[in-house]
């Protein structure tokens, strides 16, 4: 299955600081997924690129994908939000929210 197939969601949420994104960004790359895909990050309630600095540096080169909601209501909006845009262009999404870790080689497959 061709790697734009697939598009895993991950939600950063400013609210909780860059410790939950440092943690999910180590484990995603330590933690090879099994499968090709795509990781879109959705940034919920940046207000500010200032803000997003630290995080994208934490994320150095790593190929990913941007979106950005405003802070309101549950982690489903912003996951709607996400499929919305861009529903046409996978077959298959995968959310996670801001606390997910990949645990395993394997993870996504």
């Amino acid at each position: 299955m061709p790697h734009d197939r697939i598009c895993v969601v991950h939600l950063v949420r400013r609210e909780n600081g860059l410790r939950p994104f440092e943690r999910f960004v180590t484990a995603y790359r330590a933690n090879d997924p099994g499968i090709a895909h795509d990781l879109l990050l959705v940034y919920k309630g940046f207000r500010d690129p200032v803000e997003l600095a630290s995080h994208r540096d934490f994320l150095g080169a790593t190929h990913h994908l941007e979106q950005h909601v405003p802070d309101s209501g549950y982690d489903i909006g912003s996951y709607m939000h996400a499929f919305r845009r861009h529903q046409h262009g996978y077959r298959y999404f995968c959310f996670l929210n801001s606390y997910s870790e990949p645990l395993r080689a394997g993870w996504l497959s």
